[in-house]
């Protein structure tokens, strides 16, 4: 056996005997801070807690679309969340979140659905005070601490939200048609016309709106799972 392979099992293994004993695990980010990271199911995570997630998701997405004009936003952002929020409060088994603090202050989320060996990330925020971290790229592929043997990663993003779009590319993820994504994880269509009427573009690719897929393949999530295992560790 290759000492790569014997390197890629002994990631494995240590991944799934720190997840007997913790969901905690902790990192830091570029500049130095200790970030802790904390895994809970769906069902298992109170609504305190999804109510200040959903404070750091507001606040993201804001900043995210600044520049897109709609009285709608506000809105249409809280919904988006309270929905997410309503499947986080029951007992659903694929279901997956992670929050980051820095000390006790919760800055950042990401939500998962698995299916098979195949994730699906639903919704991720940072604080804008946080973004060019590193720590975008840890909780991308957080799921990979309790769940080393996920081979590939999906998610859908809006055509707008460049710093999404540029963080995806960034960690190797490549465009895929978003429609074939939603299809395969069953979830809603992305064009939201609560947000913006379609008609009011000429074309539909100029619709700030339309979804963009991503994909991570098998490679570049094991890829992803080495440089893990060298920045992230238990806390016990």
């Amino acid at each position: 056996m290759s000492k790569k392979k014997i390197f890629f099992y002994k990631v494995i293994l240590f991944f799934f005997v720190t997840d007997i004993f913790c969901v905690e695990w902790v990192f830091h980010d570029r500049y130095g801070k200790e970030i802790q990271l904390q895994h809970h199911n769906a069902g298992k995570i109170d609504k305190e807690k999804l109510d200040k997630a959903k404070e750091v998701f507001m606040k993201s997405f804001i900043e995210a679309y600044k520049n897109i004009p709609s009285e709608n936003m506000h809105t249409f952002l809280s919904n988006a969340f309270d929905e997410e929020s309503a499947d986080f409060l029951q007992d659903k088994s694929n279901l997956h979140i992670f929050t980051a603090y820095e000390k006790e202050k919760l800055i950042g989320f990401i939500t998962y659905e698995i299916i098979s060996d195949e994730a699906y990330i639903r919704k991720m925020a940072l604080d804008p005070e946080y973004w060019n971290t590193g720590i975008g790229k840890v909780l991308t592929f957080a799921l990979l601490c309790p769940f080393p043997d996920i081979k590939k990663f999906a998610t859908v993003t809006r055509q707008s939200n460049q710093q999404a779009r540029r963080l995806y590319e960034k960690l190797g993820l490549k465009q895929s048609d978003y429609k074939t994504i939603t299809t395969r994880f069953n979830q809603h269509e992305v064009h939201e016309k609560v947000v913006l009427d379609p008609s009011k573009f000429q074309q539909e690719e100029n619709n700030p709106f339309l979804g963009i897929g991503y994909e991570a393949d098998e490679n570049t999530v094991r890829e992803k799972l080495i440089e893990l295992s060298k920045i992230i560790h238990p806390s016990f």
